[in-house]
């Protein structure tokens, strides 16, 4: 039997996997719940950033009918570092960061991408669960981060002549019910 049917018979209880190709898998695999609210938002100006700050990129509130329920975070951000470095992109629920790495690193983040003298212009993909156990109203911040040099949502540097095209970046939040 596969992982995806043997995980496919097994929704709403405890797995765990010794697949060779992946870690061992011992979750909790989403119930079968019900989709509750969707939000979403699309960005296609482009906006530049000074390096050596965060700064939001998205911000989206929305509000779970259950404290049992989980947020799906959906998303992708375009953005290009001006110059041979990395940018950083983290996930906030109420100004407070719900996802970054542990490890040894000044830059606590969720995710990051690498710029090549502002032509690598990278589409980074989100997805994440978050169980927020509340039915308060939640905001979801997307933030971005260069550490030396500039960074650009939605376009390259330069932003005019050959290669110089633009992008969108979304964000999707998507309530499942216990």
């Amino acid at each position: 039997m596969s992982i995806l049917s043997e995980i496919g018979t097994k929704v709403g209880t405890k797995i765990k996997s010794h697949d060779s190709r992946i870690n061992t898998l011992e979750n909790e695999v989403v119930n079968g719940g019900s989709l509750g609210s969707i939000i979403s938002i699309i960005r296609t100006d482009r906006s530049d950033h000074a390096a050596n700050s965060f700064f939001d990129v998205f911000s989206l509130t929305i509000t779970p009918s259950n404290t049992n329920s989980r947020v799906k975070i959906t998303g992708i951000i375009s953005a290009v570092v001006d110059g041979s470095n990395d940018g950083y992109i983290r996930i906030l629920r109420n100004g407070s960061l719900i996802l970054a790495g542990t490890g040894a690193g000044d830059v606590k983040a969720s995710a990051f991408f690498s710029g090549y003298n502002g032509w690598g212009g990278t589409s980074t993909p989100l997805d994440f669960i978050d169980t927020p156990n509340t039915t308060n109203d939640t905001t979801y911040t997307i933030q971005a981060y260069s550490s030396v040099n500039s960074l650009t949502i939605n376009g390259r540097n330069p932003s005019s002549g050959g290669d110089s095209g633009t992008a969108s970046s979304t964000l999707q939040l998507q309530e499942i019910g216990a």
